[in-house]
């Protein structure tokens, strides 16, 4: 099944962030697992990563689900993750 290019083009804003946020937890972070749940959470946006969904579990996720998910995800990684003190790690690491 063929999605349309406006929800191709949106599963790949919501999820590159996601993905991105996720690997920033991974490597600079306490929680490795922490990390690597949110950036796996990231392939049911990416088109590529929700077609393998597709076909590996035949369950279509509806948009509002989607949505709800990507709020729970920012609210998560933004207080229980810390986001912006691993930013602040990883840019002084990378100096």
């Amino acid at each position: 099944m063929e999605q349309k290019i406006e929800w191709q083009v949106m599963g790949w804003m919501l999820g590159l962030p996601i993905l991105l946020v996720g690997l920033i937890n991974t490597f600079w972070g306490n929680d490795m697992v922490f990390g690597l749940t949110i950036a796996l959470g990231a392939f049911v946006y990416i088109p590529p990563g929700y077609a393998y969904w597709l076909k590996k579990t035949k369950i279509k996720l509806p948009v509002a689900l989607k949505l709800v998910m990507f709020a729970v995800f920012i609210w998560v990684v933004l207080g229980v993750g810390e986001l912006p003190e691993k930013v602040d790690m990883m840019l002084a690491d990378l100096r």
